[in-house]
């Protein structure tokens, strides 16, 4: 804090900070919060983001979702934002199966989530 004394203020120099950023709120995040670092993350820090069990973040500066995508805070606000989309689901083995077509599934070996 600056302090007037005498018609001087005493620090005669002073430095401004950035505020931190409060960790984001999406729908499917961790239950724990989004960023693995808790909040609020500091001003030039990263937020590892998280999400709940079955999903997976996609940063969206990225061109596919992948586990531990970062958000860096700048003064109050994260340069970029992230969305927890659902895993897909692999197609089942029909290997084992008597009279069943080599693929189980006609849109291939793996489903989107959401799917059918």
């Amino acid at each position: 804090a600056l302090e007037c004394i005498l018609g001087q203020l005493v620090p005669n120099s002073f430095d401004c900070e950035g505020m931190p950023c409060e960790a984001p709120v999406v729908p499917n995040a961790h239950p724990d919060g989004a960023c693995a670092e808790g909040s609020p993350i500091g001003h030039g820090d990263n937020c590892t983001v998280r999400c709940a069990p079955g999903n997976r973040p996609w940063c969206n500066d990225e061109a596919s979702p992948r586990d531990g995508c970062q958000l860096t805070c700048d003064a109050t606000r994260f340069h970029t934002s992230f969305q927890c989309i659902g895993l897909p689901c692999e197609a089942p083995d029909t290997s084992g199966i008597a009279n069943a077509a080599p693929q189980a599934c006609e849109e291939g070996s793996v489903i989107d989530n959401g799917g059918r």
